[in-house]
């Protein structure tokens, strides 16, 4: 018996991110608009496509990519380790205004699926099922205070985990955190906050077609800000690492400098 080889036809991917709702850990599979374009060209922008089961946001192909999908070029002659310079733009919107807007740069095609946090609208609301802490990160200067836009805030109870989120262009945040167990006195915990930010370093990204993102910078810049003194009173003269602060449940804490008017302030970067 004669056996012919049957025709093989390879078909991969360029790009399939998933996103979590940093929040409460659940995929967020619906209401996102995921776009991609190339990082300095004048081509089209293009729309991911969303799997249903999976709420992944996928790109079949990109342009300068068609090699790689076919199978015909290795990844690694595009993006051959982590300091392969980006090659497009990744832009993340939610048309419910549940999660902040971001931007990232990548360099693509990538074999392994990204995962990526979103994190919370200053204005969202996730019930009294768990503790939330909202505030305004603002700089600390000579002269009028400034907001800290894309701070990070951070909150831990005891030596529990670290819990984060990034407040918005006029440094407004919603950090949600799940009450730990157990509490002590009942109903009320102490909390430790933090924050990082280094304006300076926020730097809008050039060239980008969006104009509601035409102010954000890169995301991974945001996420490497670094660690920030705050202000535990309004007149303090010196600084701290962080503060501490008490959640009751139900009830959001404003976390904010005593005398600072619902502020947090802290050191400025400039």
């Amino acid at each position: 018996m004669i056996y012919l080889p049957m025709e093989r036809r390879t078909h991969r991917s360029v790009l399939g991110v998933r996103c979590i709702d940093a929040a409460t850990g659940a995929v967020v599979a619906d209401g996102l608009e995921v776009t991609a374009w190339q990082i300095g060209g004048r081509g089209p922008l293009f729309a991911a496509l969303r799997a249903a089961s999976s709420g992944v946001y996928g790109f079949r192909s990109l342009p300068g990519l068609e090699a790689y999908v076919r199978d015909e070029r290795p990844l690694t002659d595009y993006c051959a380790d982590a300091d392969a310079p980006p090659t497009y733009y990744l832009a993340i919107e939610d048309r419910q205004r549940r999660f902040l807007p971001q931007l990232h740069r990548l360099c693509l095609p990538k074999a392994a699926l990204t995962v990526l946090p979103l994190y919370s609208n200053p204005a969202r609301a996730l019930g009294r099922a768990v503790g939330a802490l909202r505030g305004q990160v603002v700089q600390k200067g000579d002269s009028d205070p400034a907001p800290a836009p894309y701070a990070i805030v951070t909150a831990r109870f005891g030596t529990g985990p670290v819990y984060e989120t990034v407040s918005d262009e006029r440094g407004a945040f919603a950090l949600f955190v799940p009450y730990p167990k157990p509490n002590t006195p009942p109903g009320q915990w102490t909390v430790t906050v933090r924050a990082r930010s280094n304006v300076a370093s926020l730097t809008p990204l050039p060239g980008i077609p969006i104009p509601s993102l035409a102010a954000l910078p890169d995301f991974a810049v945001v996420m490497g800000q670094a660690n920030r003194q705050i202000f535990d009173t309004m007149s303090d003269a010196a600084s701290v690492n962080s503060i501490t602060r008490t959640l009751a449940a139900g009830v959001d804490l404003v976390v904010a400098s005593n005398e600072g008017g619902q502020r947090l302030f802290i050191q400025s970067s400039a």
